[in-house]
């Protein structure tokens, strides 16, 4: 299944305080952007999306994960498996610390 991720890229800005941060950027609630963070809200509007980029300097695809643990099954050769990433399971800690990553394929 095909997911936004924007705490990935939010941890990787090196962003202290992301729900403030998102709710400055996207002019919107602090709810609504906890709920983008922690993939509650399912979607974004263009006007949104326009604006991560923009901030970014990135494509939507990235923002997005695929997430293989779900129940469609896509072949490997799949376009997919090179246009948006795999989901990776990622151990967040304070700033002041590294973060471990790892890919894989569920």
């Amino acid at each position: 299944m095909v997911c936004l991720d924007i705490k990935h890229k939010l941890f990787c800005s090196g962003i202290e305080f992301p729900v403030t941060w998102l709710s400055d950027i996207l002019r919107c609630s602090k709810t609504k952007a906890h709920n983008i963070i922690y993939r509650k809200q399912k979607f974004l509007s263009e006007e949104d999306m326009t604006r991560l980029c923009l901030e970014f300097n990135c494509s939507p695809n990235e923002l997005y994960v695929w997430d293989a643990s779900s129940n469609y099954h896509i072949p490997k050769d799949h376009s997919i498996n090179s246009s948006i990433r795999t989901k990776e399971v990622t151990i967040y800690r304070s700033s002041n610390q590294h973060a471990k990553s790892n890919q894989t394929k569920l």
